[in-house]
């Protein structure tokens, strides 16, 4: 995971917060908005590689992080894409779809990278609905560097089939859109069985897509990486067990039970932890872990810090061991 923040660009001194303008907004395709940003003294942004996301605050106080998509050359702005979740957003989409106008500015914490693309003899892209925004930067890259690669889209319904020329008017094909409400299935399991020798496949979407990829992966022996759009459904999760944290503080042991998150426990007893996503996708409510084995489940972590096991992401992660000591 990394933080880039440039010397050059008038930045927060304690907190590296990037302000940004908002240089121009306009729905794409229906119900996605995009959104460009550029630095308000007009110096150069830090710089991103495909699979990058900003993590932004909103004026209403939300973190919310969104995937950049391109193109990279652009040095002077960022631009990503908003779907308007609707009336059951927390606020995030419906914010950004429905008040934000050219000159306002917007707080970007952090450029972060926990789905970068990696060197291989041949490259298998996946995505569901927006999470296009997340693997089309790669296919342009890809197809810069003259590599092997083939990109699927999935998508609900017809009008969001053109979220790739949208968003990428240079797009040059290698790419197969599947319609649901016109009955084209994504066939996940078979592009995956094609792409078993050597092949690296990345998939982005849905919390659905991205277990039946995982465990497509895990049969087929696949290299696998995912990031995804929506949190992971807790009902599909047959494996939670109870555990019991520790307030490393007061000595304070807390029953986590199968059915809810550590920080849902943690709050439940009156200890607060700053959170934003609460779904392991913004690394917002990160705690020391002092002793136990966590069950990392967040996107956040990279595999080197998940495997030094001294934090975790507890909207989401669990534990291995009987027992967790928290720095808290």
């Amino acid at each position: 995971m990394g933080y880039y923040v440039s010397d050059t660009l008038a930045t927060d001194s304690a907190t590296a917060v990037l302000t940004l303008a908002v240089t121009d907004v306009g729905e794409i395709v229906p119900g996605v908005v995009s959104l460009t940003l550029g630095s308000v003294d007009g110096l150069p942004l830090p710089g991103w590689e495909p699979g990058a996301h900003v993590e932004l605050r909103l004026p209403n106080g939300l973190i919310r992080q969104y995937s950049l998509c391109g193109p990279e050359s652009a040095g002077d702005s960022y631009r990503i894409a908003i779907l308007d979740q609707g009336p059951g957003s927390r606020g995030g989409s419906r914010y950004l779809n429905a008040d934000l106008r050219v000159g306002d500015t917007l707080d970007v914490l952090a450029v972060r990278n926990s789905f970068p693309l990696r060197t291989s003899t041949r490259t298998v892209l996946i995505a569901g609905g927006i999470g296009i925004t997340a693997v089309l930067p790669m296919a342009q890259r890809l197809q810069a560097d003259g590599a092997d690669w083939e990109l699927h889209h999935a998508v609900r319904h017809r009008s969001s089939a053109g979220l790739i020329e949208a968003l990428d008017a240079g797009h040059t094909g290698r790419t197969d859109v599947y319609v649901g409400a016109e009955g084209m299935r994504l066939p996940l399991r078979a592009i995956m069985s094609d792409a078993i020798d050597g092949a690296a496949v990345y998939v982005c979407g849905p919390d659905r897509m991205v277990r039946e990829a995982v465990e497509a992966a895990a049969e087929l022996s696949v290299t696998l990486h995912v990031e995804r759009f929506t949190p992971p459904d807790p009902a599909q999760d047959s494996t939670a067990q109870s555990f019991t944290a520790v307030i490393d503080s007061t000595g304070e042991r807390i029953v986590v039970d199968a059915a809810s998150t550590l920080l849902e426990a943690l709050e439940d007893n009156g200890i607060d932890v700053m959170s934003s996503c609460r779904s392991g996708i913004c690394g917002t409510c990160e705690v020391g872990l002092l002793a136990g084995a966590a069950d990392h489940r967040d996107t956040v972590l990279t595999d080197d810090e998940k495997s030094r096991d001294d934090v975790i992401i507890p909207c989401i992660s669990r534990a291995v061991s009987a027992e967790l000591r928290l720095d808290l």
